[in-house]
């Protein structure tokens, strides 16, 4: 508050349906601020995912609620992804009609079909197939983040099994050592670079 008098200061919490107690009576002090304050806080959450915290924060905000991406946004979202390339048209409606205008789902079934290997990057650009095979087709977000787990590598599987299964969120590369005590240190470090790239753990320098 003290810095927000000084200079205007714009606050974004991202899935604020995920917050704990003390957390959101943090944010909701912010919200009841004064309006003298150069504040902006911001608030997302999904629409359906709606709980009793953050339905208390809400009551506090002025609430907008987001339209599905048209057809039209689709393109633009995945032109910015794989420029104006051959066949991006015909993969936009594929895309659009699975992820029925969800942003997030639909940069993921463009990932899983990376994945996949139906979509390359070659000699510099994208290459996309004429047309996408049934079996292809992934059912829903779900089950593209599952084919992203069932395609890492034994070791990188055993690690992130581990850690979701541990009482704190946060790992370092010496416990992930500790977890593949016979493993190389080439071994542990291609693990984390799995994890990383198929976004099962992020990284902020220090720990995953």
């Amino acid at each position: 508050l003290q810095l927000s008098r000084r200079h205007p200061l714009f606050i974004a919490i991202d899935d604020v349906h995920r917050v704990d107690e003390p957390s959101a009576a943090v944010i909701a002090a912010l919200l009841d601020a004064p309006r003298r304050h150069n504040m902006l806080v911001a608030l997302t959450q999904e629409r359906a995912a709606t709980t009793e915290v953050a339905s208390v924060l809400a009551r506090r905000c002025d609430v907008t609620e987001l339209n599905p991406l048209t057809r039209k946004d689709t393109y633009a979202l995945l032109a910015s992804l794989f420029g104006d390339t051959a066949y991006l048209d015909s993969l936009t409606s594929e895309i659009h009609q699975l992820a029925r205008g969800n942003p997030g789902e639909s940069v993921d079934i463009a990932q899983h079909w990376v994945d996949l290997g139906l979509i390359r990057y070659v000699a510099g650009q994208w290459t996309l197939p004429a047309r996408i095979a049934a079996d292809a087709m992934p059912r829903d977000r779900a089950s593209t983040l599952r084919a992203r787990v069932a395609a890492l590598s034994p070791e990188a599987r055993f690690l992130v099994e581990s850690q979701a299964l541990a009482f704190r969120e946060t790992f370092s590369e010496t416990e992930y050592r500790a977890l593949l005590p016979e493993a190389t240190s080439q071994t542990i470090a291609r693990a984390i670079g799995e994890l990383l790239a198929s976004q099962a753990v992020v990284s902020d320098g220090a720990v995953y």
